[in-house]
Parts: structure tokens; C-alpha cells; sequence
């Protein structure tokens, strides 16, 4: 894969595609407060994280690649919603593994 082609903006590129077909097109505009990257190849959009394009793209541009996760997936957000931790059961607490054992 060759490097992206930014033109003027750098929040907009055209990536080359490892098998070497036509190059796609690499959105990082915006903030990920907001809104989430975007992509030709749809895999942002279909599955809520950046793709090897996105990557790629902010490498060249000197962005780090976590910057491009959507605020509400970073670990700092779901942290700050539970202060206090998760607790998981433990199978030992319930009465039906006593049963199996």
C-alpha cells in the first residue's frame, strides 16, 4: 500500500487499497465528539471504528490513530460513567454450580 495523497485539507485523502485497486477516500473532518470518521471502503460506518484507511491517513498527516475513535468508545467514557467500578458475579456465587460440582 503507497502513501496518501492529501491534497490541501489533510482531513481529506485518497488511500491506496492493499490490493492495489482503486484508491478510496478518507474522511477525518469533524471532531469525535460528534461524529465518527468516514470511508469509501464503509467500514467506519458499518462497524464504528476507523479502517486501515483511516489509519493510514492520519499517520501520514501526524494524527494519532486513537484520536480517531468517537468519544463515546474510548475507555476515559464508559470509566467516567461507572466511577466505581464494575463488579461480575463470580460462578462459585450461585447455587447451581454447588449442583454441577
Amino acid at each position: 500500500m503507497g502513501a496518501p495523497r492529501v491534497a490541501g485539507d489533510y482531513k481529506i485523502a485518497l488511500v491506496p487499497q492493499v490490493s492495489g485497486k482503486k484508491d478510496v477516500r478518507s474522511d477525518l473532518n469533524g471532531d469525535r465528539s460528534t461524529s465518527d470518521v468516514k470511508c469509501e471502503c464503509r467500514v467506519p460506518e458499518a462497524y464504528g471504528v476507523p479502517c486501515l484507511h483511516n489509519v493510514a491517513h492520519a499517520h501520514a498527516v501526524g494524527i494519532e490513530p486513537h484520536d480517531l475513535f468517537h468519544v463515546k468508545d474510548r475507555t476515559s467514557t464508559w470509566k467516567a460513567q461507572y466511577p466505581d467500578g464494575l463488579e461480575y458475579p463470580m460462578l462459585s456465587d450461585f447455587a447451581i454450580y454447588d449442583r454441577c460440582a
